[in-house]
C-alpha cells in the first residue's frame, strides 16, 4: 500500500553508466487484495525514480498535526552516510505557508551535531499563525519547507503539504475540531475497467472526489485497499475523509504460505499515509476474521 525506497549507492558505477532492471513475479499464493475477486496481477503501474543525494540527506517528514496547541510538530530523519556516522555543523530549518497564498505562518529551526547512519529522528514543533484547520467544509492546507543545511549551506531539501485537524469519540458521536460531525460516506470498489490500477494522477481523482463532494459526501471508506498517494493528495484538497482498509477479504483471509503479514500491513499503512490529512479511520479487513493471533494485537 505504499511506496518502496531502496540504497543503491553500494551498487551505483559513478561517472559510468547504469542500468536498472525490473522482474516481476505473479505466482505469488495469497488472498490479498480487492482485485483477487477477479485475477492477480502485479507489475509496474506508476513512476520510478532515481534520486541523487548529498552523504547526509533528510529520509522522512512528517507533520504531525497539533490541533489543541495550534501548531504542527515535525518529525524528521536524518540519514549519514551509507554505514558511517556524521558529526559536524548540521541545522533543521522549517518554514510552513498558507495554501494558497503562500502567507507565512510559521518557523522554526534546529541544531544536528550528530547524525546515526542508521538515522537520527528529530520533532521540531512550529507554531501556526494563521492557524486554519482541515475540514470537509474548510480543507485549509499548508505547505512545509524542511531544508538540513551545513556549515550555513544548503545539502538537502524536503518539501510537503499538510493539514491540521482532530478527531475523537465521545459515546456514540464523532467529534471533528471540537464540533459535532455526522458522516456521509460512499464506498469505492476500486474499479478501474480502463486502467486496472488506480490511476497515478492526482488530476483524475480530483475530478472524481469533487463529483462526491457536489452529491454531499464528506466520507469514503475504500473497499479491501489502500489508495494511491494521489488519491489521498485529491482528498486533502477536496475535503473527503478515508477510511483504507487493510487488503484481506472473506472468512479466510489468506493462506499461511502466503503474503499474510496484516501487522506489517497495518504498520505500514499509518507510516506511508499519516502525512495526508483525509486519513481518518482504519479498517482491518472485509467479511472476515483474522486468525485469533492477529485479532487483539491489531485492535
Amino acid at each position: 500500500c505504499g511506496a518502496y525506497k531502496f540504497d543503491i549507492t553500494s551498487l551505483v558505477k559513478v561517472g559510468g553508466e547504469n542500468t536498472v532492471v525490473v522482474r516481476v513475479n505473479n505466482k505469488v499464493k495469497s488472498h490479498k487484495g480487492l482485485l483477487n475477486w477477479q485475477d492477480q496481477f502485479g507489475g509496474l503501474y506508476r513512476s520510478v525514480d532515481i534520486e541523487a543525494t548529498s552523504p547526509v540527506y533528510i529520509d522522512d517528514v512528517w507533520a504531525r498535526p497539533e490541533f489543541d496547541q495550534r501548531r504542527a510538530d515535525f518529525t524528521v530523519t536524518v540519514f549519514a552516510p551509507w554505514r558511517k556516522p556524521a558529526s559536524g555543523n548540521y541545522r533543521l530549518v522549517i518554514k510552513a505557508s498558507t495554501l494558497p497564498g503562500g502567507q507565512i505562518a510559521g518557523s522554526a529551526q534546529i541544531p544536528l551535531n550528530k547524525i546515526s547512519q542508521y538515522g537520527t529522528k528529530v520533532s521540531v514543533p512550529v507554531d501556526l499563525n494563521p492557524f486554519r484547520p482541515w475540514s470537509p467544509a474548510h480543507p485549509n492546507l499548508y505547505k512545509g519547507d524542511v531544508v538540513l543545511e551545513h556549515n550555513g549551506k544548503e545539502i538537502d531539501s524536503w518539501p510537503t503539504r499538510f493539514g491540521v485537524r482532530k478527531i475523537v469519540v465521545r459515546g456514540n458521536q464523532i467529534y471533528l475540531n471540537g464540533k459535532r460531525i455526522f458522516l456521509r460516506g460512499f464506498g469505492d470498489d476500486y474499479v478501474y475497467p480502463l486502467t486496472l490500477a488506480s490511476p497515478p494522477s492526482r488530476a483524475v481523482h480530483l475530478k472524481e472526489l469533487e463529483m462526491a463532494k457536489s452529491y454531499g459526501f464528506n466520507y469514503v471508506r475504500l473497499h479491501t485497499h489502500v489508495e494511491t498517494p494521489e488519491y489521498f493528495q485529491a482528498a486533502d484538497q477536496v475535503g473527503i475523509m478515508i477510511e483504507p482498509a487493510l487488503p484481506y477479504e472473506g472468512d479466510r483471509p489468506a493462506t499461511r504460505d502466503g503474503c499474510y503479514a496484516p501487522l506489517d500491513d497495518l504498520n505500514e499503512l499509518i507510516h506511508q499515509y499519516r502525512r495526508y490529512v483525509s486519513l481518518t479511520t482504519y479498517c482491518m479487513g472485509n467479511e472476515g476474521w483474522h486468525y485469533q493471533e492477529f485479532r487483539r494485537p491489531l485492535y
